[in-house]
């Protein structure tokens, strides 16, 4: 059996593994992290990995379990240390990860934990909760982010000591000022002074971070160990890219110099990357969820291998780009190269049906701003439309020549190969009824998500009659038909507006005219 990764068996580790930024056990720690899941450790973890060696000496992380003490008894004997293996298709390349340098469980260590976030030491604490973690508890509550954070900051100003930085790290909107309000919420119930002092003194910067990580597999460990030669408890894959946006902060507060590493940008504000990870990401993968899930493909690269549905893919996020106010330094249509890149990775294996929960609270922010912005500039739609379309018949569930079965509990549908999903969404069966109330008609479930596509004149009309003839071949035929009846028009892909001073740079890789074209047929 392999041994157990540790500092005592780096020099054990075989094939092309980069342990090239493992340190000494002794770095100060600057950072507490809350919530040291599989994606920190793939997105932040690596970020503060790769520092100049010298920033890593002052920027160590104490790493936090907010539930379970699971990580803690994966990294302890580990020395802190932990692999991530980036998936590629031209092979796999794991990375040793050196920035741990101790591990902690909140509801067993509750002072521990407050006395490291008040410690003079640390300057910064990082999160990454998920949004149940942010819902503001009564005063009181024990480990909890809200209750820890409050405490700490307290104690730093009573003993004079500097203000922690905020940084969330989770996939929310403007997750800064949301943390800020949270936490600002909290303090108010018992202490407003307090309140008023986090509110004015502490920072908290937006950011946008962008890495995915798939779900692990049962043998991805032990398939680790064979390749390295050493067992990594605390093992993690994900995809080559890593993005994260962050906000400038002011002088006075102590940062890690994030601006010196790859894939990180410092910018005046965020909102303008994150509508456009929303928009183009994680619209794509949501069209992906639900038009791709009806025409019988199973994960996000099955779905860009294919030819048809692949080239959909692409003119999709041409037609968002289109829609995108430029953003300077951002080529918008590189971006959406990238993307198709990132999804055609045959090791990531991303499953759709997760893309496709809860859509519901996330097909306006996902689909119908991208739609309604086309119709308030006149930029191409049609891809729209059919995603729209796709979006619909995969909440009815009905799909041509195949009955839906019935079951207990679960709102289901079929695919058109004849395969049952889940619509997985907290509103399904209202979902449900609203789609079947009139087949080829998507007033009613328009209406029940907010949209009124005549709120839009002229142009929500023609909208709509697009959405419920590609509803129609869907209906009648296949998803994947309505889907060509796009495609095959490829030289009418949209142009985004680039910058003028970003003309000439980063040009895309591939552009209407050079695309791979789709094979004819039905």
């Amino acid at each position: 059996m392999a041994p157990r990764l540790s500092r005592d068996t780096l020099p054990q580790i075989v094939g092309d593994t980069d342990n090239s930024a493992a340190s000494s056990a002794d770095s100060k720690i600057g950072i507490v992290h809350l919530g040291w899941g599989g994606f920190a450790r793939a997105h932040i973890g690596t970020i503060l990995n790769d520092l100049p060696a010298a920033a890593k000496q002052e920027w160590g992380v104490s790493a936090i379990s907010m539930r379970s003490p699971t990580i803690r008894d994966q990294l302890a004997p580990q020395d802190g240390l932990y692999t991530v293996t980036e998936r590629r298709a031209e092979g796999d390349k794991t990375q040793v990860v050196d920035v741990v340098k101790e591990t902690m469980v909140a509801p067993e260590e509750r002072e521990r934990v407050v006395a490291r976030l008040a410690n003079p030491d640390t300057k910064m604490v990082s999160m990454t909760i998920t949004q149940k973690g942010y819902i503001t508890q009564e005063p009181g509550a024990d480990a909890t982010m809200h209750s820890m954070v409050t405490e700490a900051i307290k104690r730093r100003k009573e003993a004079g000591v500097a203000p922690l930085a905020v940084v969330c790290l989770d996939n929310i909107q403007s997750n800064g000022d949301f943390t800020k309000k949270t936490l600002v919420d909290y303090a108010a119930q018992t202490d407003p002074e307090l309140a008023s002092y986090i509110e004015q003194n502490v920072a908290f910067p937006n950011t946008m971070v962008d890495r995915i990580t798939p779900k692990p597999k049962s043998d991805d460990l032990d398939v680790l160990a064979d390749r390295i030669g050493v067992r990594d408890e605390a093992a993690v894959a994900a995809e080559p890219y890593r993005q994260l946006v962050i906000e400038k902060t002011p002088d006075s507060v102590a940062m890690p110099p994030l601006g010196d590493v790859a894939g990180v940008k410092i910018v005046d504000d965020v909102k303008p990357f994150e509508a456009a990870k929303i928009k183009m990401l994680n619209g794509a993968h949501m069209m992906m969820g639900a038009t791709g899930r009806v025409a019988g493909f199973m994960t996000v690269d099955e779905c860009m291998a294919d030819e048809d549905m692949g080239a959909f893919a692409k003119r999709f996020m041409s037609e968002v780009a289109a829609t995108i106010d430029p953003i300077p330094g951002t080529n918008m249509q590189v971006y959406a190269d990238d993307l198709a890149d990132r999804f055609s990775n045959p090791r990531m294996s991303d499953d759709v049906d997760r893309l496709a929960n809860d859509t519901s609270k996330k097909v306006h922010p996902r689909l119908f701003d991208a739609l309604t912005d086309s119709l308030k500039k006149g930029t191409p739609n049609d891809a729209l439309a059919v995603a729209a379309a796709g979006w619909v018949r995969f909440v009815s569930g009905e799909a041509p020549g195949h009955a839906t079965p019935k079951s207990d509990g679960d709102v289901v549908g079929m695919t058109d190969k004849g395969r049952a999903y889940v619509v997985n969404d907290p509103i399904a069966e209202k979902l449900q009824a609203a789609a079947r109330a009139n087949p080829g008609n998507p007033d009613k479930l328009f209406e029940a998500v907010g949209l009124n596509l005549g709120d839009y004149g002229a142009e929500g009309k023609a909208m709509r009659r697009k959405i419920v003839t590609a509803l129609e071949t869907m209906n009648k035929d296949s998803s994947l038909s309505a889907i060509r009846s796009v495609t095959m028009r490829l030289d009418q892909l949209p142009v985004p507006v680039v910058p003028e001073a970003d003309r000439g740079v980063d040009a895309p890789k591939a552009g209407p005219d050079n695309r791979p074209q789709p094979r004819p047929g039905n």
